[in-house]
């Protein structure tokens, strides 16, 4: 075991003398294992160990006893370690992130604050070639692109993964030879989470009724995809500093020389100048790529909606990608609320009060079929919700596939005269409508099995009653 992880990581140039390891250990078997490779390689790279415990405070007095666990062995063991409590549920519904989002958070930002304050220069994580064989399963189901399909790096910037080449079997075994012991997550036992489905029941499945080196060629699959992925990047940042001009107001791509583009190096060209811009590709879907391309073939001046308030627009020699400039300021807007949740809007000029909570969805809860109650998947949410009348590029996704529709569109299909529009009241996530007051919902926002958090949105007319 300690040859092979070595080998591993000589291979990537993952330890050097002298190096200074922040290491995350929960108190599991993939922790513990690494933790005890690295104390055993200790003398030989003349290592200085941090370790990093965190504390969710999602399951009590369980979470307690992995504190006291890895204190104590840390201890006994000469390691210094540092443990960080954190309410992972409360910071999951103040951001609008899943738990298991807000938990990653937590740790690498715990891990980055931990290899600041002892001047450390790598942080090791526990991943096992499991885990990576899960997280292409995961992305693979979840639609992801061809980058989402190479798995975990065994290095990038200062994380180094020493087990990455290692199975959790062979983590086991190395741990009962050894006498090592470790603690049991439970929550990693139940199917509650996505990850958890494809650990307990896909890819077991897969390895026991289709081959039994299924998550052997899952990982080799990955690996050569990412080989397939530099080269694309290779060749797309050729062509970037080719076709692509900055200017003040943000990207153009030139058209001639992006029409002789391989249709895989455009896709990747537009998706390199859109994460340029805005620092993030999670909405952008092949839906949307394929529409910048579209645009190619289309007359000079017409343009498309993206996420994150982008514009895609065909001019006479390029696509610009610019910034939506809304036709109203926050201040000039008659309604505008950035919501506070809980809490309750006073909106006087539509006589209705507007209430936000939320709630933890279990399968068995009826959702309410009233008009005036409405419930969202809180954690499908993007940005902070406000309370607003209308603005340039909104638009509601009016199926479940994804498919989208302006606002306007939605005001003229439903008759809704055009000196009326500018009064109604919206619940909005960016340019993302959740709720036409009195009107249609999202698609985008609809309750189902992956729910863990509901946004639950009232509104109660104002009583006209004096007498009260």
């Amino acid at each position: 075991m300690i040859t092979k992880v070595k080998k591993y990581v000589e291979q990537f140039n993952m330890l050097c003398d002298n190096d200074r390891v922040v290491i995350g250990v929960s108190g599991g078997a993939d922790s513990m294992c690494l933790l005890s490779v690295l104390l055993t390689l200790r003398e030989e790279y003349n290592l200085s160990l941090f370790v990093v415990h965190i504390n969710h405070n999602i399951r009590g007095q369980e979470a307690k006893e992995d504190e006291d666990f890895v204190v104590n062995y840390c201890r006994e063991h000469g390691v210094h370690v540092h443990v960080v409590s954190k309410n992972v549920k409360e910071i999951a519904c103040d951001n609008g992130w899943s738990e298991e989002e807000a938990g990653r958070n937590v740790r690498y930002q715990a891990f980055y604050e931990e290899c600041e304050k002892h001047n450390c220069n790598k942080i090791a994580i526990a991943h096992n070639k499991n885990d990576n064989a899960e997280t292409v399963l995961f992305h693979l189901l979840r639609g992801s692109g061809i980058h989402g399909m190479t798995g975990i790096k065994p290095q990038r910037d200062k994380i180094i993964r020493p087990l990455l080449n290692t199975s959790r079997n062979e983590i086991e075994k190395y741990l009962e030879k050894n006498k090592i012991p470790f603690h049991v997550d439970a929550t990693n036992l139940l199917e509650d989470y996505t990850r958890n489905k494809i650990r307990l029941t896909i890819l077991p499945f897969a390895e026991r009724e289709i081959n039994t080196k299924a998550m052997e060629h899952i990982v080799s699959m990955s690996e050569q995809l990412s080989e397939v992925a530099d080269y694309i990047d290779l060749v797309t940042q050729e062509a970037y500093d080719e076709v692509v001009h900055e200017n003040q107001d943000g990207f153009e791509i030139d058209l001639e020389g992006f029409s002789k583009l391989n249709i895989a190096i455009q896709k990747s060209l537009i998706r390199k100048v859109i994460f340029l811009w805005v620092k993030q590709l999670k909405d952008i879907q092949e839906g949307h790529i394929m529409d910048i391309i579209a645009l190619m073939n289309k007359q000079v001046g017409k343009y498309i909606h993206l996420p994150y308030g982008l514009i895609a627009k065909r001019t006479y020699h390029s696509i610009a990608f610019s910034k939506e400039i809304s036709n109203k300021s926050h201040e000039s807007q008659e309604l505008y609320y950035q919501v506070t949740i809980p809490g309750t809007y006073e909106l006087e000029s539509c006589g209705y009060f507007i209430s936000f909570e939320l709630l933890e969805y279990k399968n068995s809860m009826i959702i309410p079929k009233n008009g005036y109650t409405k419930w969202f998947d809180y954690d499908k949410i993007k940005t902070a919700v406000v309370i607003r009348t209308r603005q340039i590029g909104d638009y509601l996704q009016i199926s479940k596939q994804g498919g989208k529709k302006s606002l306007k569109s939605v005001f003229v299909d439903n008759k809704i005269p055009s000196d009326l529009r500018d009064k109604i009241p919206l619940i909005c996530d960016g340019n993302h409508v959740l709720w036409i007051l009195e009107g249609r919902t999202s698609e985008g926002y609809r309750i189902d099995e992956e729910t863990k958090t509901v946004l639950v949105v009232k509104a109660d007319k104002i009583s006209t009653d004096n007498g009260k």
